[in-house]
């Protein structure tokens, strides 16, 4: 390997998100927005295998005490469309064969697709917990060389997080 691209990237991307807040709603502490928002991807410098798009909503904002969000996102990005080393490693797929006869494991990167829904709750204005589950599937399984990957593969993560 030489370390070159297989191929150019020239990613056009637009995105776009809107956002309505409610006066309150019940077990939340004050107003309650509602986000629906999306992005959309285009590798113009080749002509396949060079889309990618999400859309979720997320119900709430968390980071302040008593407040909590839970997010659902639907992503699909296509093996061409970004540059594998720059995306979210934690929205990936198991391989039952590694790469280059490697055992087994999760490799992230592009030419995935899936969800992803994510619960945060605030139990001070700096501490935070959240809860992550990712379930994936390849968009395309006959490009990779690397064998079958487990379908439906799905990532746990529970986080604390402190911002000071």
């Amino acid at each position: 390997m030489t370390g070159k691209l297989v191929n150019k990237y020239t990613p056009v991307v637009a995105d776009a998100n809107v956002t309505y807040t409610f006066d309150s709603v019940p077990f939340y502490n004050g107003p309650f927005p509602v986000k629906i928002g999306g992005e959309y991807m285009n590798n113009i410098a080749i002509s396949r295998n060079n889309n990618g798009y999400w859309a979720g909503v997320t119900f709430g904002k968390s980071g302040v005490h008593k407040t909590w969000d839970l997010t659902y996102r639907y992503e699909y990005l296509q093996a061409d469309a970004w540059y594998d080393q720059m995306v979210d490693d934690d929205n990936a797929v198991f391989y039952q064969n590694g790469f280059s006869g490697s055992s087994s494991g999760y490799f992230g990167g592009t030419n995935v697709k899936g969800h992803l829904v994510k619960l945060t709750y605030s139990l001070t204005d700096s501490v935070s917990f959240a809860f992550s589950a990712f379930i994936n599937d390849m968009v395309n399984s006959g490009t990779t060389g690397v064998g079958q990957p487990k379908p439906g593969t799905m990532r746990l993560f529970a986080d604390i997080m402190w911002k000071f």
